[in-house]
């Protein structure tokens, strides 16, 4: 995320997601319904599917809560944003605005209505979530499932994660130059 000068919003550290909360952890919403304005998918003309939302309050995440009361992660696997960058800008009132969209490539296939796998609704029930540092031990382990030659054991992948290693993005220096031209701070790349 690009933020107008203040800390970078993607942790160094690895987070994991705890979907038992501790009653003094600040809680993250993970996927349910949502109606942040903006969060259509210009492909598709559906609403985006909500990952995840953020609290900005979470001090490990680094964002103005001033700004932001919260970050949504936003996605759509019915169209092509799963096969590039996915840009938007978060907005002060909680809302989005989309930047851009993946173009067609032709020789992917959009997964259409179906989804990505047998059964998929596109419906996904909210749980509360905090975050729980990754120890050393398993981001030391990410880091070398990354290796060459290393053999990838999913197995021992820690589930959904936010920051930390890996750092997936297709192309950041492209987007990057893209979104400095447009000044357009604030943005979630997916």
């Amino acid at each position: 995320m690009l933020n107008n000068g203040q800390s970078i919003g993607n942790p160094t550290r690895g987070y994991k997601l705890n979907f038992s909360p501790g009653i003094s952890d600040v809680v993250h919403e993970f996927c349910g319904n949502h109606n942040i304005s903006g969060a259509e998918c210009p492909l598709c003309l559906k609403p985006s599917i909500r990952l995840l939302s953020l609290d900005a309050r979470d001090s490990r995440l680094n964002v103005d809560f001033a700004r932001f009361a919260s970050i949504p992660l936003l996605y759509c696997w019915t169209c092509r944003v799963p096969y590039g960058e996915f840009v938007y800008k978060v907005l002060s009132d909680g809302g989005v605005q989309i930047i851009s969209v993946p173009t067609k490539d032709p020789r992917m296939d959009e997964f259409g209505p179906a989804g990505p796998y047998d059964g998929y609704t596109g419906q996904f029930p909210l749980s509360r979530v905090s975050l729980e540092p990754l120890s050393d031990a398993e981001q030391e382990q990410l880091v070398a499932m990354q290796m060459p030659g290393a053999e990838t054991d999913y197995d021992a992948y820690f589930g959904h994660q936010i920051g930390g290693f890996p750092f997936y993005s297709q192309s950041a220096e492209s987007v990057m130059s893209e979104l400095q031209k447009r000044n357009a701070a604030d943005c979630v790349h997916l």
